[in-house]
Order: structure tokens, then C-alpha cells, then sequence
């Protein structure tokens, strides 16, 4: 990932491949670190969106929502919906 050394690159791939998951316990034996060294990393991944904290001392994988287009048009959110602005035209109708 830009801007990172090698083992905070190593840290969030084994935390973002861990679905369920991981303890700095668990990030230490995997990839051969210290666990205080694991539990560093494990914060600062987190503290910058990086990964998500889960639980107590528990991280996982940041999931995203990807946006759809579905063709119809703008947006509307002023109401806070996500609904579409549609134009309607009476044209050939009268």
C-alpha cells in the first residue's frame, strides 16, 4: 500500500485477509513480529481507516460499499434519501 513500510503493508494484508478477525497475538506468530510490535501497528492501521476495530483488541478487514448506477437519472438527497430525480414530460399526452 503507498505510503507504508513493509510490515504495515504485511499487517493490514494479513488483517484483511483474516475475515473473522485478528488479535495482535495473532498478527505477531504470522508474520513473526512482537506482539507489542503487532498491537502498534494493529492502532495505527485502525486509528487510519485502514482496518476496523471489531471488538476489544480484536481487527478486521475495512468492507466497503461500492455505488451503483441504475440509470435513472441524478440523485435527489436533500431529504436524506438516495432517491432518483426523474424528469416527467406530458408530452402527446393532451
Amino acid at each position: 500500500a503507498a505510503g507504508l513500510g513493509d510490515t504495515a503493508a504485511r499487517v493490514i494484508e494479513c488483517v484483511s485477509a483474516a475475515r473473522e478477525g485478528m488479535r495482535s497475538a495473532d498478527v505477531a506468530a504470522a508474520l513473526g513480529i512482537d506482539a507489542d510490535l503487532a498491537r502498534q501497528y494493529l492502532h495505527r492501521a485502525e486509528s487510519t481507516g485502514r482496518i476496523v476495530k471489531i471488538d476489544r483488541g480484536l481487527y478486521g478487514p475495512v468492507t466497503s460499499v461500492t455505488s451503483v448506477t441504475d440509470g435513472l437519472g441524478e440523485r435527489d438527497t436533500r431529504d436524506g434519501c438516495d432517491t432518483p430525480t426523474v424528469a416527467v414530460t406530458l408530452d402527446g399526452l393532451l
